[in-house]
């Protein structure tokens, strides 16, 4: 039987909780900080002339970002959703 291994940025989204199925904005922030983790490790790179693991950084930044969405920005954003129209 064989095995077949997925890459790390699939399984971000699809273990149990996953961010997507805590909302929105910790999916989106989770997806950025992928990103910005490939992003940071190519600047790395540039500055370092040596390959660099890429996860650390995607691992890091996503934990930290979904952690933040969880508890700070998905609250607010329901606070701010029920309080009713604000006018400037």
């Amino acid at each position: 039987m064989m095995r077949v291994c997925k890459p790390f940025y699939t399984d971000t989204h699809n273990r149990k909780p996953t961010a997507s199925e805590r909302g929105f904005a910790p999916f989106v922030a989770c997806f950025v900080c992928i990103l910005q983790g490939l992003g940071g490790t190519l600047v790395l790179l540039a500055v370092y002339h040596k390959a660099l693991p890429a996860l650390p950084i995607s691992i890091f930044l996503a934990v930290a970002m979904f952690l933040l969405a969880v508890f700070v920005i998905s609250p607010w954003i329901e606070y701010m959703w029920t309080a009713g129209p604000y006018y400037v």
